[in-house]
């Protein structure tokens, strides 16, 4: 009786290398690239109306990756005073979900509020009701989008 790893057959060696690879690729399947995304948030004594900055990041290979560019983001805000850039911070990480920031358009009022969630359309009603619940009852209603990402595959 001939063996099955003879003259025109696979060495042995060969063929458990082969079934290694086979069975470690099956069990253990390659990882998906996560997309990391962060969020950094910049006010002094938790009150807007002494300005606010935001940045964030998506897209990103690591978590400590898009919590650097979230915070070169904020850092970077044209508009708010470099006092408020100097306290950014990141406030939350998050893997395919959209970041909202909302904001009261008139200069001095206390609204902003940011969010992330599953989709746009949730993170932009939580950004509107976080900026709505800081900018006191006299500016209701007045907040509007700024800016806002969605990462990898959330829409």
């Amino acid at each position: 009786m001939k063996s099955g790893f003879g003259r025109n057959r696979l060495p042995a060696s060969r063929v458990c290398a082969s079934l290694m690879v086979f069975a470690t690729s099956v069990l253990f399947p390659v990882a998906a690239a996560r997309a990391e995304g962060a969020i950094a948030i910049g006010i002094l004594d938790n009150d807007a109306t002494k300005g606010y900055a935001a940045g964030w990041s998506n897209n990103r290979p690591t978590a400590a990756d898009a919590e650097q560019l979230a915070l070169e983001n904020c850092r970077k805000q044209p508009n708010a005073p470099e006092n408020v850039r100097a306290t950014c911070r990141v406030v939350r990480n998050f893997v395919n979900q959209c970041v909202i920031v909302a904001l009261d358009p008139k200069n001095g009022t206390p609204g902003a509020g940011w969010a992330v969630a599953e989709t746009s359309e949730l993170a932009i009603l939580d950004a509107r009701r976080e900026c709505d619940r800081t900018a006191g009852a006299d500016r209701q209603g007045q907040c509007t989008l700024t800016d806002g990402v969605c990462d990898g595959t959330a829409r």
